[in-house]
């Protein structure tokens, strides 16, 4: 940005579910834009993050629920409950086993994911 806060250029990619709303040139859905102004705020913000942390979760072992898709839980090799996350927005609630070295080994992987506020323990 410069001294006054806005965007010298500014491309963002266009999320596909929308890309057809803007054509380029040729008529063909645009992948790339250039903001004109500045803005506050992604619409597909919320939708990014949840795919983002979906995917990271996933790839961590990690399976989500069917029945509450923010809900997650962690299975040792014997299909034995060792975790569980519940997820809304930005705000997570996770508990497990403390004697597994899988799920102590997951908590950690997860807090190493992003930037958190304070995480609150207790019994």
């Amino acid at each position: 940005t410069d001294a006054s806060g806005e965007f010298e250029s500014l491309n963002v990619k266009v999320p596909a579910e929308v890309a057809h709303a803007f054509p380029d040139e040729l008529g063909r859905p645009s992948q790339i834009l250039k903001v004109a102004k500045s803005f506050y705020g992604l619409t597909t913000a919320p939708r990014a993050w949840w795919l983002d942390i979906s995917r990271k979760l996933r790839d961590r072992g990690w399976r989500q629920l069917r029945a509450d898709q923010c809900a997650w839980i962690l299975l040792d090799s014997n299909n034995q409950l060792k975790g569980i996350i519940g997820v809304h927005v930005d705000d997570f609630i996770i508990g497990g086993d403390e004697t597994s070295n899988l799920y102590e080994d997951a908590e950690k992987a997860i807090r190493d994911l992003y930037r958190w506020g304070a995480w609150a323990s207790g019994q």
